[in-house]
């Protein structure tokens, strides 16, 4: 954590478990009522979640961060900077 100390983090991780614990409780009603195996009830939440983790595990171990707008900031800014008139084909 370089910046910004431990608020943020500590709320996007309170958010993934609110995320997790409702893909969960979703999955468990929805096994009893019969709508997929009860299976993949138990183990759905962790099946959603999974890959999201090994992406961020990545990006920490690389130290990418979570949010990389720099990008996608540019690309927005270049595509609505005003072009400059060429004089040549100006008639």
């Amino acid at each position: 954590i370089r910046k910004g100390g431990m608020g943020l983090p500590l709320v996007i991780a309170t958010l993934f478990f609110l995320t997790y614990h409702f893909i969960n409780i979703f999955a468990e009603k929805s096994a009893v009522e019969g709508a997929f195996p009860t299976w993949l009830g138990a183990w759905m939440g962790t099946l959603i979640i999974f890959p999201l983790g090994i992406l961020l595990t990545y990006r920490a171990t690389t130290d990418q961060g979570f949010f990389d707008l720099g990008g996608a900031v540019e690309t927005l800014v270049s595509k609505f900077k005003k072009k400059p008139k060429n004089p040549s084909t100006a008639v």
